[in-house]
């Protein structure tokens, strides 16, 4: 039997103890011939056994004890969960967001020069746009531009068409991509790079050296 159950019951059956001894007071009754001190059944001297009386006139204490009504822990189905969400304590430590800035003057400059070529067909196009480019990255050496700072950028072909739409040929097309450690003589860089060929020339793009 569950505790919530437990006192009710036992409270009842106290009840009965006492209704049982007081109906048994009242049939035997201080006005009667039994002698005194004799005890009658189910009545003991003194008190002590269920609906019992020590006395006439007093009603004896049912053997039948109360028990005490203790207060039962309470207990949750969900024990609380850490802060670490995967039943781990959270980690310790120090998050630090900062934002810096930092200032400096261009000393570089980057540039696109491209070639093209035109021909009857698309591998001639190419190996003549291939010549060009050629020329060009020798006039840019002989102005100073380091080899390590000249890549080819873009190498395409397309063909080109006449008046009735029809292929009359094939463009190509190649540009190189320059950069220029010294702002003073990049002037001359372009200078050099048009007059060895190149048709397209973009640019500048300005940065600071590390």
């Amino acid at each position: 039997m569950s505790p919530s159950r437990l006192v009710p019951a036992l409270v009842a059956a106290a009840s009965l103890a006492l209704l049982a001894g007081a109906v048994a007071f009242a049939v035997a009754g201080p006005g009667d011939d039994a002698p005194a001190g004799a005890a009658e059944p189910g009545i003991a001297p003194g008190g002590g056994s269920s609906g019992s009386i020590g006395a006439p006139g007093s009603v004896g204490a049912p053997d039948a004890a109360v028990g005490e009504a203790r207060s039962l822990p309470v207990v949750t189905s969900d024990p609380p969960v850490p802060h670490g969400g995967d039943g781990s304590a959270p980690p310790r430590g120090i998050t630090v967001t900062g934002t810096a800035i930092v200032e400096g003057t261009a000393d570089e400059s980057e540039w696109s020069f491209g070639v093209q070529a035109q021909a009857d067909d698309a591998r001639t196009a190419l190996a003549e746009a291939a010549e060009a480019a050629n020329r060009l990255v020798a006039a840019l050496r002989r102005e100073g531009v380091a080899e390590r700072d000249m890549r080819t950028e873009n190498v395409s072909v397309w063909p080109t068409h006449d008046e009735r739409g029809g292929v009359s040929g094939y463009t190509a097309s190649t540009s190189v991509r320059t950069l220029v450690r010294d702002l003073a003589r990049a002037g001359r860089v372009v200078d050099a790079a048009v007059a060895a060929g190149a048709n397209q020339v973009s640019g500048p793009s300005f940065s600071a050296s590390a």
